[in-house]
């Protein structure tokens, strides 16, 4: 089920109107937002890491092992991936992914070695 909210942005001096469709996909059965964004760490042939979100893993995977997916990527096939968690909204998964990129190599090799854990 989607529920559509149409956001208004009007433009006074110039008497345009903006609409934008804002889409929301819904739980059928709850209403709430569905959480079905996966962030993810590869592994890179150079030995560096990349971290990235996706509502679609294999396929972007595959997007990323073709070199179509990333530039940082594309320098560095192949990649494997080494750690991912699903059960974001797309906000939380970016939110996330952001704290991810500021990690140390050693602290992102804890949390693939499950020495450490992102609750």
């Amino acid at each position: 089920m989607n529920r559509e909210i149409y956001l208004d942005l009007s433009r006074a001096r110039r008497g345009s109107e903006h609409r934008f469709l804002i889409a929301f996909e819904t739980s059928e059965s709850r209403g709430d937002i569905i959480k079905d964004w996966i962030i993810y760490i590869l592994e890179c042939s150079d030995k560096t890491y990349y971290t990235g979100i996706t509502n679609n893993l294999s396929k972007r995977i595959k997007l990323h092992q073709k070199g179509m997916a990333a530039r940082y990527t594309a320098q560095r096939l192949p990649v494997r991936l080494s750690f991912y968690k699903s059960g974001y909204t797309q906000s939380e998964a970016r939110k996330e992914e952001m704290v991810l990129k500021d990690w140390s190599r050693e602290k992102k090799i804890k949390l693939i070695k499950g020495i450490i854990s992102r609750s």
